[in-house]
């Protein structure tokens, strides 16, 4: 096919016309159904969340065994990750739905049964959970700011590790040494310099 200079403008001419009159319409059904599919990935998730944390609760008031209700928290967490999954929801706000939960109802639940775990075993738990995610996440940002500023080098990576980590211990020695020169009240006779080593490491 052949077309001459004035069929090719006219047919420029026409899509200027149509043009801005058809993409700000899709643009605008396509905004509306993200929109759409974020609320009922958000909706889904917490309804899934609370559902099942519900349920596994009961399963908590049933037994007054701390081990019991370490594995039943566990196991809420992971059947609403997995259930989200399969229905397309987002899991992981299903998990944080889960903790909230459960964190709150167990507070209360304890109030009103003082005998239920002196030893505290769940609470302990979740805390040692809660610290060596952190752990695991810190280390995840970390490697990832290498690879983001693109320095993926060995030797850089090495440098960058190395400042970070001095600048970390001197910005809590330094912190302990100006809480400690506040208070003035040093345990079991403890020297300002002493404690402050002490308390960084």
């Amino acid at each position: 096919w052949k077309y001459d200079n004035r069929t090719i403008q006219k047919t420029h001419a026409k899509d200027k016309e149509t043009t801005p009159f058809i993409y700000p319409t899709l643009e605008k059904k396509i905004k509306i159904k993200l929109i759409r599919c974020k609320f009922i990935l958000l909706f889904g998730a917490i309804v899934v969340g609370l559902a099942i944390s519900f349920v596994f609760f009961l399963l908590i008031k049933a037994t007054k065994d701390p081990i019991k209700h370490i594995i039943i928290s566990m196991l809420s967490v992971a059947l609403s990750y997995c259930v989200c999954e399969e229905f397309h929801f987002s899991g992981v706000i299903a998990s944080v739905v889960c903790g909230i939960y459960f964190s709150t109802m167990m507070d209360k639940y304890k109030t009103a049964n003082e005998d239920l775990d002196p030893q505290d075993y769940y609470k302990d738990f979740w805390k040692i959970i809660d610290t060596l995610l952190n752990y695991i996440l810190y280390v995840l940002i970390g490697l990832s700011f290498v690879f983001v500023t693109g320095l993926g080098h060995w030797g850089y990576g090495v440098v960058v590790a190395i400042a970070a980590i001095v600048f970390n211990v001197a910005s809590r020695f330094l912190g302990v040494m100006a809480s400690t020169a506040i208070s003035r009240q040093l345990p079991d006779g403890y020297h300002m310099k002493p404690f402050a080593i002490l308390m960084t490491w």
